[in-house]
């Protein structure tokens, strides 16, 4: 950027000065104005970067602090939540895993009833047993899914 350019165009003062360097009397370099002008803005644009870059560091730590924040939140909620459904309508999040357990049980004793059962329902047999295996969780999602595409 702008540093890299103010720092090449310094070097090529410097270059072009180099055979006609004057010297002070305790045999320091003297840079004429133009130098000096040179690296007084370089030096101002490397302060101004390094600050901006300061800030940049600490707004990226502020997002990370609040991102934790926001998740630590939504945990909180979660548990709240959860605690006052336990409150209001008992541990039903328990009977809904005994209540899926039953429905895989029911899902393996049709599959093994075979004669029973037609196509159609052998189907249906077999896509809730892969999703009881996959994720148990999402049957009562499924089931609703599929119960109200049925009704469209």
């Amino acid at each position: 950027g702008e540093i890299d350019k103010m720092t090449s165009e310094l070097e090529a003062v410097r270059a072009g000065a180099d055979s006609a360097q004057a010297m002070s009397p305790d045999g320091i370099p003297v840079i004429d104005e133009q130098e000096f002008s040179i690296i007084r803005n370089l030096k101002g644009k490397k302060k101004s970067y390094q600050a901006a870059f300061h800030k940049r560091k600490m707004v990226k730590n502020e997002v990370s602090y609040m991102k934790s924040l926001v998740k630590q939140s939504k945990l909180k909620l979660c548990s709240q939540f959860l605690d006052w459904y336990r409150a209001t309508y008992g541990d039903a999040v328990g009977q809904q895993q005994q209540h899926t357990a039953s429905a895989n049980e029911s899902a393996q004793k049709a599959a093994a009833e075979d004669d029973v059962l037609d196509d159609g329902e052998k189907f249906d047999a077999l896509e809730r047993q892969k999703i009881m295996e996959e994720d148990p969780d999402s049957l009562a999602f499924f089931n609703a899914r599929k119960t109200m595409l049925a009704t469209m």
